[in-house]
């Protein structure tokens, strides 16, 4: 029987490889995407996904074979405590840049444009949602399509490969599942294949390592819910203050004299030297001072962590890894207080704003470059210098380790400001971070 299932299940999985070569035989050309025909994909797609699953539930109800088996149960450490470690890291990291992701494009719009812009690939422009009603079905199918995969590819699949297989390595576990599954999304072309085959690899690992398909789930449709909003359509009508940020020179009055709106000079080879040379720098500051405070090397203090690493150690890296990037919005909200005095309506003037690059503090009102390089450098000084400087005097390696994260990440700024202090510290400055833009003002 459970042969029986596992070729059925096989057979499912090249359903979409078959109708993909049968239209390329034939030559059938792609029919025009309307919201409409969108709709009826998504409909069809939620209907087939928890159809697949009401099938094999009956299957594995007939072979006896229970949902525990398969993989709903309570999340345990199953695997290696290394293997545990990485999978978990990596999958709360990615967790983490898609959550920022989803909020960057619903907040964005001149991002979301830009993407619409960008998006080559045929498979995406047809298959993503476009509009709020699209976007409705999109979220129903992408939690039909989680639950389904993760069911029917890592928990039916994996426990028939075992059970069929006792002893089968979990490499090739992995790679065989993996395959299966990235060919089944052969109509999204040979990087949607490969994508597909990466993302089982890792949402296969994630099974192995909890024991469980809950977390797998919660993955999948989390990736789904951040491709509802990239190609939403941008409305047509912009007000004449987001044009006017479009102008890369024009005539402004500030203070009552005229200037002109011209981007910055960069110097790119003076911004890698400057974002690497001071990460090293610093780095190569904080392990004399850890040498100085702990009086042992730095691989020594490694290897006896290492030789006590136990499963709670990785939760305390997964909370570490939160606070890290809490940190980074604390980052730029430090810029923005210490921004906002010197523009006339303070904190309406300041936005945190994001872009492709990441979070920046934007200034609506123009202000001065001696101003400017106040609130530039206040946060890596308050977040990553005086925590440096209470480590040394306190000799907490902790909080040392916490100072040179926090300093350098500060790099970019170090890196901008090497590239504004060759002005004149009264020309006025104007930073448009969502468009990865810093201005200045030459008078007249």
């Amino acid at each position: 029987m459970y042969l029986i299932i596992l070729i059925l299940l096989i057979g499912i999985g090249l359903i979409n490889p078959s109708i993909a070569l049968v239209k390329k035989i034939r030559k059938v050309s792609t029919s025009p995407s309307t919201e409409q025909s969108k709709i009826k994909g998504y409909i069809f797609n939620f209907a087939w996904g928890f159809g697949l699953v009401l099938l094999f539930s009956m299957l594995c109800l007939f072979a006896d074979i229970t949902f525990t088996d398969i993989g709903f149960r309570e999340i345990t450490q199953y695997q290696n405590i290394w293997f545990s470690t990485i999978i978990l890291i990596i999958h709360v990291l990615f967790t983490i840049f898609t959550v920022y992701y989803i909020f960057t494009y619903l907040f964005n719009p001149s991002l979301r444009k830009k993407e619409n812009e960008d998006c080559e690939s045929v498979w995406e422009r047809t298959t993503f949602p476009h509009s709020k009603k699209e976007r409705i079905y999109w979220l129903f199918t992408s939690l039909a399509t989680s639950i389904c995969d993760e069911f029917v590819f890592r928990g039916v699949l994996f426990f028939l490969l075992q059970a069929i297989f006792p002893n089968i390595p979990i490499l090739v576990l992995l790679a065989v599942t993996s395959i299966l599954f990235g060919i089944r999304h052969t109509n999204q072309g040979i990087k949607g294949v490969a994508a597909n085959v990466y993302g089982g690899a890792l949402l296969g690992s994630l099974f192995l390592v909890t024991g469980s398909l809950i977390p797998g789930m919660v993955m999948r449709f989390i990736g789904g819910v951040s491709r509802a909003f990239p190609l939403t359509n941008i409305q047509p009508d912009i007000t004449p203050e987001i044009e006017e940020l479009t102008i890369i020179e024009h005539t402004e009055i500030i203070e009552g004299n005229e200037y002109i709106k011209k981007e910055i000079d960069w110097n790119e080879k003076l911004e890698k030297i400057a974002m690497h040379g001071f990460s090293i720098a610093i780095t190569v500051v904080c392990l004399i001072l850890f040498h100085v405070i702990s009086s042992e090397s730095i691989i020594y203090f490694i290897s006896n962590a290492l030789s006590g690493f136990r499963l709670i150690h990785t939760f305390i890296i997964i909370v570490a890894v939160v606070i890290f990037f809490a940190c980074i919005g604390v980052h730029e909200i430090l810029h923005a207080v210490f921004f906002a005095p010197f523009q006339k309506k303070g904190f309406k003037s300041t936005k945190i704003s994001s872009s492709q690059m990441g979070y920046f503090c934007e200034t609506k009102e123009p202000i001065k470059v001696k101003q400017y390089i106040i609130g530039l450098i206040a946060p890596t000084i308050i977040m990553g210098v005086i925590p440096l400087i209470v480590a040394i005097a306190t000799s907490n390696i902790y909080l040392l380790f916490f100072a040179w994260l926090m300093t350098i990440g500060g790099n970019g700024d170090f890196m901008i400001l090497c590239n504004v202090l060759k002005y004149n510290k009264n020309t006025w400055l104007l930073v448009a971070a969502s468009e990865e833009e810093i201005y200045y003002y030459k008078a007249k």
